[in-house]
């Protein structure tokens, strides 16, 4: 093994580990940046789910009551013609 005996060899040691470690951060980044990216979409479709099952049940809900007001609106009426 070579020892490092100039100040110019140690310095370019340490300049070319220091290019080593920036370039595996630079990787590392965007390595969980392509992550994070497939994340949100999955995020993103899952919203839209949760939307639309909101919705669903909405209309749902607003029918049902209608159906319910219509009966209880009725039922005297219904009554009245079975009494005579």
């Amino acid at each position: 093994m070579k020892k490092f005996n100039k100040i110019s060899t140690k310095i370019k040691f340490i300049g070319g580990i220091l290019v080593i470690l920036m370039l595996s951060v630079i990787m590392t980044t965007i390595y969980l940046n392509q992550q994070n990216a497939k994340d949100a979409l999955v995020v993103n479709i899952v919203g839209k789910q949760r939307m639309l099952t909101q919705k669903i049940s909405k209309i749902f809900f607003t029918y049902t009551t209608l159906q319910i007001r219509i009966f209880l609106n009725l039922t005297p009426l219904l009554l009245n013609l079975l009494k005579h």
